[in-house]
């Protein structure tokens, strides 16, 4: 009897306090301490959080459960430009985008012998003969795909051609004037693959002196003018003929225009135009070294021995030394070091450039 009334004494002692003959414990976490579930004795402290500092891609944030900070945001990839050897990458992670640039060689066997002239576009070569008021479009692999005659009859007293670079397939490619001894001229359009794409006419009345006139390639701009063959790049002289080679078909020459319109104009000393947002003005210095000039402060921003255009897809190519030249990209970093050698570079349209080594000549693109 006493035996059985001490075990139910003890039974009610751990009844009235509340313990486990066996606890069942719960290991601590950030706000909770290590406890058991089944009575609720607890052992110890909460962990607290461990706070782990931002990343590129995920703001504050405790290890253990996750939980960030109100203010935390991710900080962002610090990104390095893509370069000839690796893609775009950020300095912090190491983390890359897309791919390396790609540099492709074109020799053009085929071309480099048989044409005077070879300007590019994404889907075709567009070249010229010495002599020859024709024009050849061949594809990359030097097949002939069309040809253009630039004289269209036998009353053509003079003709001109004008190429535009850094086009997309859609856009015209090639403009052509015939102008018969009356001063009648015929304008024709075509696309980068020889399919005309529009024609006019109108009548050229050539100032006291003139006996033709001369073209302005305005590139990526949406006009072609022509000016008299004396015109000296005034950007307030208004040309004779403009033609607007989104609409394809003539424009009115005496419309007024902004700068900015025209800023494709070889004026002054810009050589030739910037293809890439209009960024750029591409400039020859008095003592001979070409450059870029920053349209939007209007200052030089750097020169070198010998320099090209940007091409359409916002490289260009430098020269500190006229034996080898770097790549560089728009905000003028150096991406690929020493990449092609040679004496004479020269944007030729679309991503392409040419460069001419011990008077032999070498097509590469980059994009």
């Amino acid at each position: 009897m006493r035996k059985l009334l001490g075990i139910c004494c003890v039974l009610a002692v751990l009844l009235l306090t509340g313990c486990c003959t066996k606890h069942e414990w719960k290991e601590a976490t950030c706000t909770e301490p290590k406890h058991c579930v089944k009575c609720g004795e607890i052992e110890g402290e909460p962990l607290g959080h461990d706070f782990q500092k931002a990343t590129c891609t995920t703001g504050i944030h405790c290890r253990r459960c996750g939980m960030g900070m109100l203010d935390g945001q991710a900080l962002g990839h610090t990104w390095t430009p893509r370069t000839l050897d690796k893609p775009k990458t950020c300095s912090v992670c190491g983390e890359t985008e897309g791919e390396p640039i790609s540099c492709t060689k074109y020799d053009l066997p085929v071309l480099s012998k048989e044409v005077d002239s070879m300007r590019f576009t994404p889907e075709s070569i567009i070249c010229g003969k010495n002599g020859e008021d024709r024009i050849y479009i061949y594809d990359y692999d030097e097949k002939l795909i069309n040809t253009i005659d630039i004289a269209t009859d036998e009353s053509c007293a003079w003709s001109q051609c004008v190429i535009r670079w850094g086009l997309t397939e859609t856009e015209t490619a090639i403009v052509t004037t015939c102008i018969d001894s009356s001063n009648d001229c015929k304008i024709c359009m075509y696309n980068a693959r020889g399919e005309k794409t529009g024609e006019a006419h109108t009548t050229v009345v050539l100032p006291e002196g003139e006996e033709n006139i001369k073209p302005y390639n305005l590139c990526a701009s949406r006009y072609v003018s022509f000016y008299p063959s004396s015109y000296d790049g005034n950007a307030s002289v208004n040309p004779l003929i403009l033609v607007d080679v989104q609409e394809n078909c003539l424009a009115d020459p005496n419309m007024e225009f902004d700068f900015e319109t025209f800023v494709n104009r070889n004026i002054s000393s810009c050589q030739d135009a910037p293809i890439i947002a209009n960024q750029y003005a591409f400039i020859r210095a008095r003592d001979g070294r070409y450059g870029y000039l920053n349209k939007r402060y209007s200052y030089t921003e750097a020169l070198y021995q010998d320099a090209t255009n940007f091409n359409s897809a916002g490289y260009a190519l430098v020269s500190n030394d006229g034996k080898s030249y770097d790549l560089i990209d728009l905000d003028l970093n150096v991406v690929g070091t020493a990449c092609v050698e040679g004496d004479k570079a020269h944007w030729e349209g679309d991503t392409v450039f040419v460069v001419r080594k011990d008077g032999v000549y070498t097509y590469y693109s980059f994009k």
